[in-house]
């Protein structure tokens, strides 16, 4: 579900859905290797406990090598350093922040911004999980989204939202207006 690079070109990829052992939740996992594709190390494993998951569906890697996984059936976002050690993690919670959601994708921009997607909605959380703002809602119209299949931030700061149910990528600023 989720991919992601780092500074030395190493490739995070999320395993969830590892056949044909798709219920051994011990296969929820991150996997992590070199860009020749040489297995290097995992991160994880199933469950709820810290350093555990129940679906990771999107990872991010932060400009200083820490790692985000979007955590998705336990309602959080899970960080580790570049050697895979857990540091912290958050939940997530909807628009109201009164109900937890399931992240699905998840970016950091060079500032530390964690931005992290639900079916149709991106929310904001600084790098100690404190939530900025959100933007987004179901719909069909700009600015509005059916399914976030995507997510990713360039240098500048413009946010790049792929809707996979509406084919289109739509365009954001940094603070969650359509452009």
């Amino acid at each position: 579900y989720g991919i992601a690079l780092d500074d030395e070109l190493n490739i995070y990829v999320t395993d969830s859905r590892n056949l044909p052992e798709y219920h051994d939740l011990t296969k929820y996992r991150v996997q992590i290797f070199n860009n020749q594709g040489s297995f290097l190390r995992e991160i994880g494993s199933g469950g709820r406990g810290n350093g555990a998951f129940r679906l990771p569906r999107g990872v991010a890697v932060d400009l200083k090598g820490n790692v985000y996984v979007a955590d998705t059936y336990n309602s959080r976002i899970q960080v580790f350093s570049s050697s895979g050690a857990f540091l912290h993690k958050f939940r997530v919670y909807s628009k109201d922040n009164k109900v937890d959601y399931w992240p699905r994708k998840i970016t950091v921009d060079k500032n530390g911004i964690i931005y992290v997607s639900n079916y149709n909605q991106v929310h904001m959380y600084s790098n100690t999980g404190e939530h900025l703002r959100f933007f987004g809602s179901w719909g069909d119209s700009d600015g509005k989204f059916i399914e976030i299949t995507g997510l990713a931030v360039d240098q500048t700061g413009k946010i790049f939202v792929l809707d996979g149910e509406k084919n289109n990528v739509q365009v954001f600023t940094n603070k969650g207006v359509f452009i």
